[in-house]
C-alpha cells in the first residue's frame, strides 16, 4: 500500500514538473526534477524530462550533463538513449542519432508508444537545422508518431510536423490542431499551435486572434503573452510588443523569463534597453546566451561607439567560451555573421571577411540579405579608400610617399575584392546567376580592381538580362575606353552611340553631362584615328550642349578650315 502512495506522489511531482515546464517557468520544474532525482536516482525517464527542461530554458551545457547522470544511474533507461539521440541531433550527427532512437525501441510494447512520441519530439525541436534537414526531420517525425500513443500531446506533435513538412499547404496542420483541441477544450495549447502556423504564413491578425482565444481558455497562461509580444514584434509594432512581453513578465517573472526579454527588446530594436537589462542580469546571475544578445544589440546600434565594439567583441568572446563551446559545437551562420560584423567595425577587415565566407559559403543556411549587407560593408570601405587615395599628395616622389600611395591602393583593391566575393558567393547561392542591381556592383568591383575586361563581359551580360537597361551600354562604353584608351576599334564610340539611342527624352535631359563628355571622348577617338570628318561632327555636338566652350568651338574651326583646304585640294585635283 505504501509504495503505491509513494509511487502516486511520485507521479504527481512529476506531472508538476512537467506543467511548470510547459508554462515556461523552468527555474521551479528545475527544482522539481531535482526533488525527483534526489528521491529515485535510478529513475532514468526524471534525467530526460529534466534535460529537456534544460534544453528548453536555454541551458544546453547543463541538458547533456544531465543525460550524462542519467546514463550512469540508469544506463539501461530508453529515455535516457532518446535524450542521447537529441543530442547528437543537436550536435550535427543524424546518423549516431537515429541509432540511439534504435535502440531505444528495445522497449516493451506499453512502452514503444511513449519512446516513439518523445523521439518525434526530438526530431521536431532541432533550432539548428537547415530547412531542408527541417523538413527531413520532421518526416521522420510523422513516421514516429505512428508508431506513437494517440494521446493529446501526440496529436500536437503531429499538427507540428505537418506544419514543417509542407508550407505550401497548412491546412492540414490547422485541421489537425483543431482535432486536438476537440480532445482538451480547455487547454489553451492548440490554438497556439495554429497561431503559429499563421505567424508563418505572415497572417499575422489572424495568428493574433487564435492568440487571443487561447488566453480566453486561461488568461494566466504565460506563454501565450509571449507568443502575442512576437507577433507584435513581426508587425514592428514595438510598443505593443515591449507590453505583451512585460505581461508574460508579470505572470512568469523568473530567471528564464528575464532572459527571454531581454531577447525581445533586442528583438524589438530596444538596443540601449537590452544592453541595460542583460548587464543588469549579469550581474546577479550568470547566463552565458546573454553574452550573445548584448553582443548583437551593439551590432544593431548604428552609432556605436569605438568602446561599444571593444566591448561588443568581449561579450562575444564570453558567449562563445561559456555558452558555445559547452554545447559541443561550433559557431553557427548568424554567429560567424554578427561576429564577423564586430570585427568589421573593429577595423579588422581580414579577420572578419574569414567568418563572413564561411557564414555565406553555406549557401543552404545563409540568407539574401547577408550577402548584401557584407557586399555593402565592403564595397563603402572600398568608396572610403578611394577617396583617402584622392585626398594624398599627388606629386610626392618620396619612397615614403610612393609606400603610402602603394598601401592605399591595396586597402581598396582588397575591400572591392571582398565586396566582389560576397557577390560571387551570392551567385553560387542563387544557381549561377545575379540580378541587375548586382551585376551592377559586380562590374564596379571589377572597375575598381583594374580588372577592366571581366568588368565588360559583366556589362554585356547586364544588358543581355535586359536590353532596355540603357546604363549598361554606357557602362561597356566607359569600360572600353579603359581598355582601349584611343578606341582602335572603334568598339567604345559604337557603345556611346548605341547608349544614346537608346535613351528618351527625360533621360536625355537627366544625362545631358554624361552625354556632352561622350561627344567630347567621341570627338578625341576620332581625331586620334585621323577621322577629321567625324571629330568635327563630334565637337558640333558637343558646342550645340555647350554653345560657350571657346575652346573647343576655336578647336573646330580649325578642324573645319582644314577640311575645307582638303576639300578644295581634292576638287583641284579631279578637274585636271
Amino acid at each position: 500500500m505504501l509504495s503505491v502512495v509513494v509511487n502516486t506522489l511520485q507521479a504527481q511531482s512529476l506531472k508538476k514538473a512537467q506543467v511548470y515546464a510547459r508554462n515556461e517557468q523552468y527555474e521551479d520544474a528545475e527544482k522539481e526534477f531535482q526533488a525527483l532525482i534526489s528521491k529515485k536516482p535510478k529513475d532514468g525517464p526524471n534525467y530526460y524530462y529534466a534535460a529537456m527542461n534544460l534544453f528548453a530554458k536555454g541551458d544546453s551545457a547543463s541538458a547533456i550533463s544531465m543525460i550524462e547522470q542519467g546514463g550512469i544511474n540508469a544506463p539501461k533507461c530508453r529515455m535516457v538513449l532518446v535524450g542521447k539521440g537529441f543530442i547528437s541531433l543537436r550536435q550535427g550527427d543524424a546518423k549516431m542519432a537515429e541509432n540511439y532512437f534504435q535502440q531505444a525501441q528495445d522497449v516493451k510494447k506499453k512502452r514503444r508508444g511513449v519512446i516513439n512520441k518523445e523521439i518525434a519530439s526530438a526530431y521536431l525541436n532541432q533550432p539548428y537545422a537547415t530547412e531542408a534537414q527541417t523538413i527531413e526531420f520532421a518526416k521522420k517525425a510523422k513516421d514516429y508518431l505512428t508508431m506513437a500513443s494517440d494521446d493529446f500531446e501526440s496529436k500536437l506533435l503531429l499538427g507540428d510536423a505537418l506544419m514543417l513538412i509542407d508550407k505550401t499547404d497548412l491546412s492540414l496542420s490547422v485541421q489537425q490542431f483543431i482535432v486536438s483541441g476537440y480532445e482538451e477544450p480547455n487547454d489553451p495549447r492548440p490554438l497556439l499551435r495554429e497561431a503559429t502556423v499563421y505567424r508563418r504564413a505572415k497572417n499575422y491578425e489572424l495568428s493574433k486572434l487564435r492568440i487571443q482565444q487561447a488566453l480566453s481558455k486561461d488568461e494566466d497562461y504565460a506563454p501565450a503573452y509571449r507568443q502575442l509580444a512576437e507577433v507584435f514584434n513581426l508587425m514592428e509594432a514595438r510598443d505593443s510588443s515591449i507590453f505583451y512581453f512585460q505581461e508574460y513578465l508579470k505572470r512568469n517573472n523568473n530567471l528564464s523569463a528575464r532572459v527571454r526579454f531581454v531577447e525581445a527588446l533586442y528583438l524589438n530594436s530596444e538596443f540601449d534597453r537590452a544592453i541595460l537589462e542583460g548587464e543588469s542580469l549579469l550581474q546577479e546571475n550568470k547566463v552565458p546566451n546573454i553574452y550573445g544578445v548584448i553582443a548583437y544589440a551593439i551590432v544593431g546600434k548604428k552609432d556605436a561607439s569605438e568602446e561599444e565594439i571593444k566591448k561588443g567583441l568581449k561579450y562575444f568572446d564570453l558567449y562563445e567560451k561559456e555558452y558555445v563551446a559547452k554545447q559541443n559545437r561550433g559557431l553557427m551562420n548568424r554567429e560567424l555573421f554578427f561576429k564577423g560584423n564586430l570585427l568589421f567595425r573593429d577595423a579588422q577587415y581580414d579577420g572578419a571577411w574569414k567568418l563572413f565566407e564561411k557564414s555565406l559559403s553555406d549557401t543552404l543556411r545563409s540568407t539574401l540579405n547577408a550577402y548584401d549587407a557584407v557586399k555593402d560593408l565592403y564595397y563603402n570601405l572600398g568608396k572610403e579608400r578611394q577617396e583617402a587615395i584622392s585626398a594624398l599628395p599627388q606629386n610626392d616622389s618620396t619612397v615614403e610617399g610612393q609606400t603610402a600611395k602603394m598601401n592605399a591602393q591595396k586597402a581598396k583593391y582588397d575591400a572591392y575584392n571582398y565586396a566582389y566575393k560576397a557577390l560571387e558567393l551570392k551567385r553560387v547561392k542563387n544557381g549561377d546567376s545575379l540580378n541587375l542591381v548586382d551585376l551592377f556592383y559586380e562590374g564596379r568591383c571589377l572597375n575598381f580592381m583594374d580588372r577592366n575586361n571581366d568588368a565588360l563581359t559583366v556589362y554585356q551580360e547586364i544588358v543581355g538580362q535586359d536590353s532596355n537597361y540603357v546604363s549598361g551600354y554606357y557602362l561597356i562604353a566607359t569600360t572600353s575606353a579603359l581598355i582601349d584608351p584611343t578606341d582602335t576599334t572603334g568598339m567604345v564610340t559604337a557603345a556611346y552611340e548605341k547608349w544614346m539611342e537608346r535613351l528618351n527624352e527625360e533621360q536625355k535631359e537627366k544625362y545631358k553631362r554624361d552625354i556632352e563628355n561622350a561627344y567630347r571622348n567621341m570627338a578625341f577617338f576620332a581625331q586620334k584615328n585621323k577621322d577629321y570628318e567625324k571629330t568635327s561632327y563630334y565637337y558640333g555636338k558637343v558646342l550645340e550642349m555647350n554653345p560657350d566652350d571657346e575652346v573647343i568651338a576655336d578647336v573646330k574651326a580649325r578642324i573645319d578650315d582644314y577640311l575645307e583646304k582638303v576639300r578644295a585640294r581634292e576638287a583641284r585635283k579631279a578637274n585636271k
